[in-house]
């Protein structure tokens, strides 16, 4: 009698006996005709490709791969999975929000102890206005330049460079005339001159205005308000015009620095102005160190982050100035007539 190696129970012992690996009934997943055809050792490695492949048909793509493979898995389970490097820590004894990089230039995102907006008068000239417009460009500080209509005339060439620059352009009357000693129709003529003569070389003004030697009493001051013009002094004088090196120069600015804003006034059209310009870079280190900020002036001549565009230009007739801008001064450079943190 043949035995035969079945999955059936043995009627006589109770045991249950499962096929031998060798024999064509122990691979189910073949067609009975395949399983008779192929038999001894070729059977097991013929058998495990179909069950395989049984396999990956029933379970489809989705699961031929592990669950745990990085490709498959969602792209937010992966960044979670990213630990983050820790941030560096600062030595003992820096302050991180009023350190400075190589460059000099304080960190965007801390608040600043206050503002400074450079202010320069008298050009433009040959030499000295190329000079400056490199060095703040350079240091990446913004700036207003009063320019005198007569020098526009002169070098427009300039003045586009300085506009190239990023640069506002403001008006300094036409031949740097104390405006208190002229009528009001000698007044208004000046500044409108000097913003013809700014629109024809090729710029677009502001509508700031700064009088010569900050001589401005109430008549100037209506004449160039009703025009359409914002008066403008300055609460540093740098007093480059006068004396002193330039180490002296930006020793008297950098003292003179006070909590909030500061407008700071310089000349790149006089005799000493490029010993003005060599202490511009020396300011600008001292006080970022401290923590100031540099800015531009806004339409209300006042310093302001904001103020990265030049304001519009006023037309002769024009009544948009703000009538914020207040107080009066004595001819000459040495006074202070005019403190934005004073105005109402």
């Amino acid at each position: 009698m043949t035995t035969s190696f079945t999955s059936q129970s043995s009627q006589h012992s109770g045991e249950i006996r499962r096929p031998h690996p060798l024999s064509p009934h122990a691979c189910p997943v073949l067609p009975p005709r395949v399983r008779t055809e192929v038999t001894g050792r070729r059977l097991g490695p013929v058998c495990a490709a179909a069950m395989l492949l049984l396999a990956a048909l029933v379970l489809g793509p989705h699961h031929a791969r592990p669950n745990g493979a990085g490709e498959d898995r969602p792209a937010a389970e992966l960044a979670s999975s990213v630990r983050a490097r820790p941030a560096p820590q600062a030595k003992p004894g820096t302050n991180r929000s009023t350190r400075t990089n190589r460059t000099g230039q304080t960190p965007r995102n801390r608040r600043c102890t206050g503002t400074i907006a450079l202010t320069f008068d008298d050009g433009p000239v040959p030499g000295t206005t190329p000079r400056l417009v490199s060095v703040l460009r350079a240091a990446n500080v913004p700036a207003t330049f009063f320019m005198v209509g007569r020098r526009v005339r002169q070098h427009p060439e300039l003045a586009r460079a300085v506009e190239r620059g990023g640069f506002q352009i403001a008006n300094h009357s036409w031949a740097h005339e104390q405006l208190t000693a002229r009528s009001s129709r000698q007044v208004r003529a000046s500044i409108t001159a000097t913003q013809r003569e700014l629109r024809r070389a090729g710029v677009h003004p502001t509508t700031l205005v700064r009088p010569p030697y900050g001589a401005m009493d109430r008549r100037v001051r209506r004449e160039l308000v009703g025009a359409g013009y914002v008066p403008v002094l300055w609460t540093i004088d740098s007093r480059d015009w006068a004396n002193g090196s330039a180490d002296q120069i930006a020793s008297r600015i950098l003292r003179d620095l006070r909590p909030g804003p500061n407008v700071v006034l310089q000349h790149d059209g006089v005799d000493r102005s490029p010993i003005s310009v060599a202490a511009v870079a020396k300011v600008v280190r001292g006080a970022r160190n401290r923590g100031f900020c540099f800015t531009g002036l806004d339409r209300h001549g006042r310093p302001s982050l904001a103020a990265s565009r030049p304001a519009r230009s006023a037309g002769s007739t024009g009544r948009t100035a703000s009538r914020s801008q207040t107080g009066t001064g004595r001819a000459g450079h040495g006074t202070r007539p005019w403190s934005p943190e004073l105005t109402r």
